[in-house]
């Protein structure tokens, strides 16, 4: 019997977070990747919402963003619909 994989909607959110903050900071993708050591096709992909991002790798772009780490966990209000229920529950 296979199972069908199931993609988290979060890394959509995530993405979006990181692109938000790229912006409002006036970085390209170029720009983010370079201040964050992070591959430039690692960072599209993020933003895109097709990879699981570690940990570490959100440390490194907040840390290219200028800001903390948490601040790309709390959703924008134009992102917060693309956080799945689960993780809606554990917001204030």
């Amino acid at each position: 019997m296979e199972t069908e994989k199931r993609v988290h909607p979060c890394p959509q959110f995530i993405g979006a977070q990181v692109r938000y903050f790229r912006n409002k900071k006036g970085f390209t993708q170029k720009d983010l990747s370079e201040a964050s050591e992070v591959k430039l096709r690692h960072l599209q992909e993020i933003e895109a919402g097709r990879v699981n991002v570690k940990l570490r790798t959100l440390g490194f772009l907040s840390l290219g963003l200028g800001i903390f780490p948490h601040v790309l966990l709390t959703p924008v209000q134009k992102n917060r619909d693309l956080m799945c229920s689960e993780c809606q529950h554990m917001l204030p």
